[in-house]
């Protein structure tokens, strides 16, 4: 804690590598030591490094428990929260790929999200998503396509990029004003 309390950027970074090998083996310590950094990540680097190496490893030990901070976190004033918590999908789904339902779930509870580093996660999330399972996330697209809200669509331009062409032209058709 006192590396990460004094250091910058670099020793932040060791501190996050040390955690996702702990956070594997030492769930309820790794969770408590989360919970008080929370408040120090204030940039996207920091911020995804920990969804990708660390918050990941919680959520597949339990993810009932961590899914619930996650939503929680998308509640949150904090942007970088927000982005902890959605930036955690793409890893979880990689290493989960039967999950596509539950995180689509998730993630339509940030479908209307306003600030860009938590969109661009977003878009991010659902195009790895995609890779893993295609048709329910060109279903979810879809409903939400017709959600009259530049912020929705922008994630749907930017979340949609690795379905095939023909689904997204599908979805630009929809989502043009009437």
């Amino acid at each position: 804690m006192e590396l990460w309390k004094r250091g910058k950027r670099d020793e932040r970074l060791i501190v996050i590598s040390a955690l996702e090998k702990i956070s594997k083996k030492d769930y309820e310590n790794s969770k408590q030591f989360v919970f008080e950094i929370l408040d120090d990540i204030v940039d996207w680097e920091i911020c995804d490094q920990l969804a990708l190496r660390v918050i990941v490893n919680l959520a597949i030990q339990n993810q009932k428990e961590i899914f619930s901070l996650m939503e929680r976190w998308i509640n949150s004033e904090n942007k970088w929260l927000r982005r902890l918590a959605v930036a955690t999908i793409p890893p979880y789904i990689r290493a989960r790929e039967t999950e596509s339902k539950t995180c689509l779930q998730f993630l339509s509870k940030t479908m209307r999200e306003k600030d860009r580093d938590v969109k661009k996660a977003i878009s991010w999330a659902l195009r790895e998503v995609t890779k893993k399972d295609p048709k329910p996330v060109f279903e979810f697209l879809q409903k939400w396509a017709q959600v009259d809200d530049k912020n929705t669509k922008w994630i749907i331009r930017e979340g949609m990029k690795k379905l095939s062409h023909e689904k997204q032209e599908k979805l630009r058709t929809l989502m043009i004003e009437p």
